[in-house]
């Protein structure tokens, strides 16, 4: 791209989705997952194709305030506020005192090895781990119960953290909703081989007693055995959405209506009005986010503080008016008091 250009259509049919296939490979490797790495020969072939496209574009500007990009761009999207880890972020994470993981097959406990449920003692030097004279793969799984039936939409894995054996790179999950009697699948796919944490969202299942990952595939030291491991497990749920506080914006317009139009100038009042309009718009729209209440509230704040008020009508005087008006009161016997007598010659 040391030729980049901003021709129209360029940095929407052209750049983007180049940017974006590479973005989710990207993604997917943060997740533990396996990524794809396109080829050079790939990469023409999808530029070839636009190249040879007649895609009609626009000759004027959209209009959009730039100024107003970039406040977003900046509010939600900097690098900053971007987690390294995504897979590893536990904010969804349902409480492991809910919960009580078994396995098709573990080892008998053995320094750290063993049981399933070292996967929830959330001591990462810990493992869960298969029994190690090998076993049949459908024997590769780990099953967490919930005490309470939950909603669900994730599990997270975190794999051995010191050497490899048993660590899984193909999984199922399935899920269950009668205490483990019937499961049905809702996720499958690959990890890396890695120590990082391995993350997995599925559409939400609601009233969920049993969450099932199956090892489709596994590394393992022994090319006659299969092996499966893991240090820590988790299920997530979804987060609902915080309630949208307007008692402040309610507070807002409240003061505003108290003010007279008579004493602000019609300019400052028109744009005052405007915004006291939209704000009661946005206490009246039942699906309001926070965002648009706050800008509300900001909004009709700054057009309160830029109320000018009207000039009141009154007759001036000038100084020498006032003077002159003054003086023709003033006696002879008032200036004998005030002002020393003028001798002369």
């Amino acid at each position: 791209d040391y030729s980049n250009r901003q021709w129209s259509g360029l940095t929407k049919d052209y750049y983007k989705p180049r940017w974006e296939l590479w973005i989710a490979e990207r993604t997917k490797e943060l997740m533990g997952e396996s990524g794809k790495n396109y080829s050079s020969a790939q990469w023409f072939a999808m530029e070839w194709q636009w190249v040879n496209e007649n895609n009609l574009y626009a000759t004027e500007s959209n209009g959009l305030d730039l100024n107003e990009l970039g406040k977003d761009v900046l509010k939600n999207y900097t690098v900053d506020q971007v987690p390294k880890d995504p897979a590893a972020d536990d904010v969804k994470d349902i409480a492991t005192d809910l919960m009580t993981v078994t396995s098709g097959s573990e080892q008998s406990t053995s320094g750290s090895e063993g049981p399933a449920s070292n996967m929830i003692d959330g001591n990462t030097s810990t493992i869960w781990h298969s029994v190690w004279s090998g076993t049949d793969r459908d024997n590769l799984w780990v099953n967490i119960h919930l005490s309470e039936p939950s909603t669900v939409d994730g599990l997270r894995y975190l794999p051995r953290q010191n050497g490899s054996n048993g660590i899984i790179t193909g999984y199922i999950i399935e899920v269950s909703q009668d205490n483990g009697e019937t499961y049905h699948q809702v996720a499958t796919g690959t990890w890396a081989n890695s120590s990082a944490w391995k993350a997995v969202q599925f559409t939400a299942e609601e009233n969920v007693t049993d969450v099932r990952l199956k090892a489709t595939t596994s590394i393992s030291d022994s090319s006659s055995k299969n092996y499966a491991s893991g240090a820590e497990i988790r299920l997530t749920a979804p987060q609902s959405e915080p309630e949208v506080d307007k008692s402040e914006l309610q507070e807002v317009i409240a003061t505003a209506e108290a003010l007279n139009e008579a004493d602000y100038t019609s300019v400052s009042w028109t744009e005052f009005k405007t915004a006291m309009d939209n704000a009661k718009e946005v206490l009246e729209k039942a699906d309001a986010t926070q965002e648009e209440v706050d800008n509300a509230i900001t909004a009709l704040q700054e057009a309160k503080e830029a109320l000018v008020k009207a000039e009141e009508t009154v007759v001036s005087k000038t100084a020498l008016q006032i003077a002159v008006e003054m003086a023709s009161n003033v006696t002879a016997e008032d200036l004998d008091k005030v002002v020393p007598a003028v001798v002369t010659e």
